[in-house]
């Protein structure tokens, strides 16, 4: 959400009502009621940097619309706008569509652009919980470039090539001068070409857009097999936080939603034939909700009332979504009959955990992934550079119970550290411990999910992931482990968009080599000239090396 253009309409909208007081025929707005909403509305604003803000504005927006009603409709709807971004910004999308939906309810007394910041937030929201389709219909509500894109990702995680292309051709029809979806209708047409004809023909649509984004320009390199620097009159310089937003972009193999999707993870790695050892002890809820009784009547823990689980949505990213409960709190939690069926992936702590300056902490490894096509099997390459993540408060076992101690995520608290490998290496070798047995445990955890991972997608037989293979654009995933007092890691998550926009210093370095080294590696395999395809992106950055997994070499 714009919150500057958000305050603009609330302010527009005081002084239509002519007097601040006046919040309807007959009723009046207090002085302590609009200074409450004024004090949210500054909090907010502060939000967007400091996620203490961000919490203690998604308090006093909660506390505000308890008493919603009283509020005039145009102060009303713009309020429920700001309460959503805040609820967004903390990773609790599904409360921030309940907010954009009860805002847009209010449409006859908002303005065109609240309205369309509202939908289009929304559609995001929607995205982020991975219900592709109805954000996909959310975000066609606006006749924008910026929705039509989001619509089309959105489709094409679905593997639906065919309306995601009817949608570009759509907006091209009244919006001729859409640069960018012309450029995605080129790559859409790389994708599926068969011919040397075709291709040509995909270049002719990407020609104009070499500018604009890194992924326009790569596949232009792909589509005429040279240089796109050389063989176009594209100026502009990338950078690497340019080459980092195509991982978001809507060419990747949408199968990879069950890696990302923690309960598809699950079902994944538990179905498989090699049982993971380095995957904890999990249960789908409500599914598994009888076998969760059996197993927690069985436990012999003394203390029931210790923090052992985490309920884990499927869709929650960045430690959000991550709620930590006791023995004695998940029996109560099974007791429920308003659990949402199949929404929750129960796991048992590892415990207890290796401790780095008496933090816990988490390993990001970073594993870059092409789809294969026909005539080429796919690659999976395993970067010997990360990040090591610290929670922001000792581990202090009387305070077991506090969620500081236990979420390692650099964007939910703004206390976080987080350090390059090296430094948990350099603790290693003084401890006497061998690094090396932990990081061989880690690389062959990463051989294992994703050998499972492409059985699993050679079986659904999709056809989108041979297409996206002709396009050879590097996915990066984000592997997270936690290693316990035994020094053994087990994986917590995969990330299909892992954070590569640096936070800090600490990270600056490792996420720009890691982003700059996957798409060298991407040219490489084109066979162009990695020095003459990286003279439009950072020089100087340190690179990482990687090793491929897949196929053996």
């Amino acid at each position: 959400m714009r919150l500057s253009k958000l305050k603009i309409a609330f302010l527009a909208g005081v002084m239509r009502l002519g007097s601040p007081m006046v919040a309807a025929p007959g009723s009046q707005l207090s002085p302590q009621r609009l200074n409450q909403v004024r004090r949210a509305m500054v909090t907010t604003t502060e939000s967007g940097t400091n996620i203490t803000q961000a919490y203690n504005a998604c308090e006093q927006w909660d506390e505000i619309m308890v008493d919603a009603d009283n509020l005039p409709e145009n102060i009303r709807g713009i309020c429920y706008a700001l309460q959503a971004s805040t609820r967004a910004r903390l990773g609790q999308d599904a409360l921030a569509v309940d907010s954009y939906r009860s805002c847009l309810k209010l449409k006859s007394q908002l303005s065109e652009d609240t309205i369309y910041d509202a939908t289009m937030g929304k559609a995001f929201a929607l995205q982020r919980l991975m219900k592709y389709n109805e954000a996909s219909l959310t975000f066609l509500e606006c006749d924008t470039e910026r929705a039509c894109i989001g619509a089309v990702t959105c489709l094409l995680r679905l593997d639906d090539v065919h309306r995601a292309e009817k949608v570009l051709c759509n907006f091209k029809r009244t919006h001729q001068d859409s640069i960018e979806t012309e450029a995605l209708l080129g790559i859409l047409l790389l994708m599926r070409s068969r011919t040397n004809d075709d291709k040509i023909e995909a270049a002719r649509f990407l020609s104009r857009s070499c500018d604009k984004s890194p992924l326009y320009r790569f596949a232009y390199a792909v589509a005429t097999k040279t240089d796109s620097l050389a063989s176009t009159s594209s100026q502009k310089s990338f950078g690497s936080l340019d080459l980092a937003s195509v991982n978001r972009s809507p060419f990747d193999d949408p199968m990879l939603i069950h890696l990302d999707d923690k309960i598809y993870l699950h079902k994944m790695l538990t179905n498989s034939t090699q049982s993971p050892t380095f995957w904890p002890k999990g249960f789908v809820l409500l599914n598994d909700v009888q076998e969760l009784k059996i197993y927690l009547t069985d436990d012999e823990s003394n203390d029931s009332t210790q923090i052992m689980w985490i309920l884990k949505q499927r869709a929650g990213y960045g430690s959000h979504g991550n709620t930590l409960v006791s023995k004695k709190e998940l029996m109560e939690w099974c007791k429920r009959d308003d659990n949402d069926s199949e929404g929750i992936l129960c796991q048992k702590l590892v415990a207890p955990p290796l401790l780095l300056n008496g933090h816990k902490f988490s390993i990001r490894v970073y594993v870059v992934y092409f789809p294969g096509m026909s005539e080429q099997t796919p690659e999976v390459h395993l970067s010997d550079m990360g990040l090591v993540k610290l929670a922001s408060l000792p581990f202090e076992h009387n305070a077991v119970n506090d969620d500081r101690i236990h979420m390692t995520n650099s964007g939910r608290e703004a206390e976080m550290s987080q350090c390059d490998l090296n430094v948990l290496k350099s603790k290693f070798d003084d401890a006497g411990w061998s690094y090396s047995k932990v990081w061989t445990s880690i690389r062959d955890s990463v051989l294992q999910v994703m050998q499972v991972y492409l059985r699993f997608a050679k079986e659904q037989q999709t056809h989108q992931i041979q297409s996206v293979g002709k396009l050879g654009i590097p996915k990066i995933l984000g592997f997270d482990y936690i290693v316990d007092a035994n020094r053994r890691p087990f994986l917590l998550e995969v990330n299909r968009f892992p954070g590569l926009e640096p936070r800090d210093a600490n990270d600056t370095v490792v996420k720009r080599a890691v982003v700059l080294s996957a798409w060298a590696l991407a040219y490489n395999r084109l066979g162009l000239d990695a020095q003459e395809s990286h003279r439009s992106v950072d020089e100087d950055v340190e690179r990482c090396s990687f090793e491929r997994l897949i196929p053996l070499t």
